[in-house]
């Protein structure tokens, strides 16, 4: 029981209201200003990354760039050797030695695909042979042709091509003569 006037009361009220948004206002304050003071090193933190992010960024796109004009100037490369090939005189060979290997053949056998790739400087380069045979032993004489006329270390026929009697698709790796 309160008999305290009823002016006072009010004016206590009053009071105590005031107090009390003080005091929150000022627990409000100090918990933002303590957050504030707990994320700044986290801002600071994700700045500094951002930063770092857009230098790998740009590193990473000028390495591009680079990688980019390397390709390309290997394909260049490529085709200048292509070019010279085809205008050396060494296509007249390559049909010669294409004719070669196709008067090998056997009857029997089918030449499916001949093709050539061109070597570095100290190969002068590889052909494959691609078939099929109707019997195992047709192959057999066929590779022995091939190693007659250009000798055992130049001609090579993986293992797979001898799985089967009948019925064979084969290919033979030819490492053409300088």
């Amino acid at each position: 029981m309160n008999l305290l006037p009823e002016e006072n009361k009010i004016l206590y009220k009053r009071e105590y209201f005031r107090r009390l948004i003080v005091t929150g206002g000022f627990f409000a304050s100090v918990l933002l200003f303590s957050a504030a003071l707990a994320l700044i090193p986290v801002y600071f933190f994700i700045t500094s990354y951002g930063a770092t992010l857009k230098k790998e960024e740009a590193h990473f796109a000028e390495r591009k760039d680079k990688i980019a004009s390397l390709d390309l100037e290997a394909d260049i490369k490529k085709i200048n050797r292509r070019i010279k090939f085809i205008g050396s005189g060494e296509t007249e060979k390559l049909s010669s030695l294409f004719g070669r290997v196709i008067e090998k053949r056997n009857s029997g056998m089918a030449i499916t695909s001949l093709a050539f790739k061109q070597g570095e400087m100290e190969s002068p380069g590889k052909m494959t042979i691609m078939g099929h045979a109707a019997r195992r032993e047709q192959l057999i004489s066929f590779e022995n042709h091939l190693k007659r006329e250009f000798g055992d270390q130049k001609v090579v026929s993986p293992i797979s091509n001898l799985t089967k009697d009948k019925d064979l698709d084969f290919v033979i790796f030819l490492n053409l003569p300088k």
